[in-house]
């Protein structure tokens, strides 16, 4: 873990607190426990002790951390700072000005994210105007997103993309949503099944209301409740009255929608799917990186654009991947 930590170059003073216990346990359990002694009592008590001194002490300060990873409280930093929101300085480049505002870190993050997104395969994928949830379909920016209901990564990137859409125009970018439900119920590709069928029957609702302002904010909805979802949350979420449930009852029962299903199934696995969500970016697969996204639509869509010149260079090993 400490070598890992090091690697991203990302500490937390719980983290060293705990690699310092972690070295003292070890150091009582090889060093100070004597063979003569009676080693499995003697031992299981010394590491109960200490469990519970560690969980004393790290236990506080763990319960107060904030539940932000660092794309997500970056992304509030730049919500903050949004051009849409302030008077912007126009003899600077917005997009060099949004990038060397970014922690170091970030920094590095978002160019090796541009370097992967450079390199990934390009497959032509016009606008589909009946699954566009937002923006304007002639938009320079053109994203795809495919997600399971029940991934709590989708559920972050849904949130980025909600933050995003508040602080830029509607004609930047354009997003389509498409499903890739994680259950083998109704995705031969997966192996596996909770048996829950909340996967297969969100994807499905979710292709019947693609197109109406409703489908935006039940899919929001859905992610909102997404510990606690069951095929009947889903039905409330999505019918107001028995009359909406009947047509989208219909709606499901219905081959177009197994159809529309299956072909989000296979251009995912076009662009190679390994996880949900799957993020494609004007026609190159992109990784779900907010600050990254973010770039993108200052940029209008150009990868080349003169204002990423202030990032590092990508690390070597993202290259060579």
């Amino acid at each position: 873990m400490l070598i890992y930590s090091i690697t991203l170059g990302v500490f937390c003073p719980t983290c060293l607190l705990f690699y310092v216990f972690v070295a003292i346990s070890a150091y009582l359990a090889f060093a100070r426990l004597r063979p003569e002694q009676p080693a499995w009592l003697r031992a299981a008590l010394h590491d109960l002790g200490l469990l519970l001194i560690v969980v004393a002490v790290l236990l506080y300060p763990g319960l107060q951390t904030p539940k932000q990873d660092l794309a997500a409280a970056t992304l509030a930093k730049l919500v903050a700072s949004s051009p849409g929101h302030h008077d912007v300085d126009l003899s600077q480049d917005p997009l060099a000005k949004f990038l060397q505002d970014l922690e170091p870190q970030v920094q590095q993050i978002v160019s090796d994210a541009r370097a992967l997104y450079r390199t990934a395969r390009f497959i032509e994928s016009p606008v589909d105007i009946e699954r566009v949830v937002s923006g304007n379909p002639k938009a320079p920016v053109h994203l795809i997103d495919w997600v399971d209901i029940r991934c709590p990564h989708c559920r972050n990137l849904d949130e980025a993309l909600n933050e995003i859409r508040g602080v830029t125009p509607d004609t930047s970018w354009t997003e389509e949503s498409r499903h890739f439900p994680l259950d083998s119920e109704c995705n031969r590709g997966v192996s596996h099944s909770d048996g829950s069928g909340v996967a297969c029957l969100s994807a499905k609702l979710l292709i019947c209301l693609a197109g109406s302002p409703k489908g935006n904010l039940v899919r929001t909805a859905l992610f909102n409740d997404q510990r606690k979802l069951t095929t009947g949350r889903v039905w409330e979420i999505a019918a107001e009255d028995q009359t909406q449930r009947a047509s989208l009852e219909k709606c499901l029962a219905s081959p177009e929608t197994a159809a529309a299903l299956r072909r989000d199934i296979e251009r995912a696995r076009q662009h190679g799917i390994e996880g949900t969500p799957l993020l494609v970016i004007n026609g190159r697969q992109a990784p779900a990186f907010p600050p990254f996204i973010f770039a993108m639509i200052i940029a209008a869509g150009d990868s080349n654009a003169a204002g990423f010149r202030v990032l590092p260079p990508p690390r070597p090993e993202v290259l060579a991947r």
